[in-house]
């Protein structure tokens, strides 16, 4: 690009980019769900299961032995596809396969994939 004025080549002083979705000025329709997350997760987290309510988180964190470890609530972008349990526990309601959770908004879009919900609340 040339200078207007003197057609002498002009140099690019300033180039701004943005991403409204990192940003945080998407508006996303978010479904929830319900984790059980390792204390010492690190993110991504491999396969995890995802759980309709926190009802059926704490289910399953006991039947696991697992009650240290705190319920988490995880947002997702795409739909959670909800189905009944059939082994040892009846009648729990998890999504039809297990997710990957990321530890906030901020990654690349995936099927299966949901961050933890802002705040820390979690259910002892």
């Amino acid at each position: 690009m040339l200078c207007p004025r003197c057609q002498r080549p002009l140099i690019p002083l300033f180039t701004s980019l943005a991403c409204d979705h990192c940003d945080g000025l998407d508006e996303v329709e978010y479904e929830h769900g319900f984790v059980v997350l390792l204390e010492d997760a690190t993110f991504p987290t491999g396969p995890t299961y995802v759980f309709r309510t926190r009802t059926d988180a704490a289910r399953w964190r006991a039947a696991q032995g697992l009650q240290q470890l705190p319920i988490r609530e995880v947002l997702s972008e795409v739909p959670l596809r909800w189905r009944k349990s059939t082994g040892t526990i009846p009648d729990l309601e998890l999504a039809d396969r297990p997710f990957t959770i990321h530890e906030d908004h901020r990654f690349p879009p995936e099927d299966h994939g949901a961050f933890l919900a802002p705040g820390h609340r979690s259910a002892a």
